[in-house]
């Protein structure tokens, strides 16, 4: 078992205390993966406050197979919701779904078991203000949808089929100042990409900014090192089909 590094400094501080009780631990230290937001849990409803161009960061422990729903509404900004997996790997994001300007993760079967972040935000950086966010259980024992992707390296490009709607995942790891340019092109659908760095945070996105309705990020700077994810999706909910993807 891994025991990130600052839980292990917790750790021998209190063991040196033995009439401190380890068990608020216990959820931290059985897990791969790493809360980065306060811990939650299934039909909780939280209050958060962001400002300018900020994220906050919720955390759960989810099971294999669960049906979860996420709700993020706001009456300051119009409200943007994604979910990572206890690798950091990105799953699913919704923008509208909940009806105006709020956000829905509806019914999404958790890939694994572990510690999984929430990551809330406005659609626009250059708003903030006050927000409500709620977690569900809606199922369990639930069969996962694969999502597709895979790794890439500067220079590849590759050809696939969408089959789902929240789009396929592609990593590639970067070094802080590099520049990159990501196209992706389709005859089947509208084109939508995203950029997640490796502190969960949205890098930049594109919709229309290649020829006609394909997208083109062009000379973004990495702000860090790490592994970075690209999504690659459809701008409307259940667009599929063929499509190609650059990465520069």
């Amino acid at each position: 078992m891994r025991i990130p590094r600052l839980l292990s400094a917790i750790l021998l501080l209190l063991i040196s205390c033995t009439c401190m009780d380890l068990s608020f631990l216990s959820g931290l230290l059985e897990d791969d993966g790493e809360p980065r937001g306060e811990m939650i849990e299934f039909g909780n409803e939280v209050q958060g406050s962001i400002g300018e161009g900020g994220v906050e960061y919720w955390s759960f422990t989810g099971d294999s197979g669960d049906q979860i729903t996420i709700s993020m509404e706001s009456q300051d900004f119009d409200s943007f919701v994604a979910l990572f997996g206890p690798d950091d790997q990105y799953l699913v994001c919704d923008d509208d779904s909940g009806g105006g300007l709020n956000a829905r993760i509806r019914r999404f079967v958790l890939p694994s078991s572990g510690i999984f972040n929430i990551v809330a935000m406005a659609f626009w950086q250059d708003v903030g203000g006050d927000y409500t966010l709620e977690l569900e259980q809606t199922g369990t024992d639930q069969t996962f949808d694969e999502i597709g992707g895979g790794s890439l390296e500067y220079g590849d490009s590759v050809r696939e089929h969408l089959d789902i709607w929240t789009g396929d995942v592609w990593t590639f790891s970067g070094e802080a100042g590099d520049r990159v340019s990501i196209r992706m092109g389709s005859n089947d659908f509208d084109t939508y990409l995203d950029l997640w760095g490796p502190d969960l945070k949205r890098v930049t996105y594109n919709d229309d900014d290649g020829r006609g309705t394909n997208s083109f990020i062009d000379n973004v700077t990495l702000p860090l090192s790490g592994t970075y994810n690209i999504v690659a999706r459809g701008y409307s909910t259940g667009e599929t089909g063929n499509y190609s993807l650059s990465l520069e």
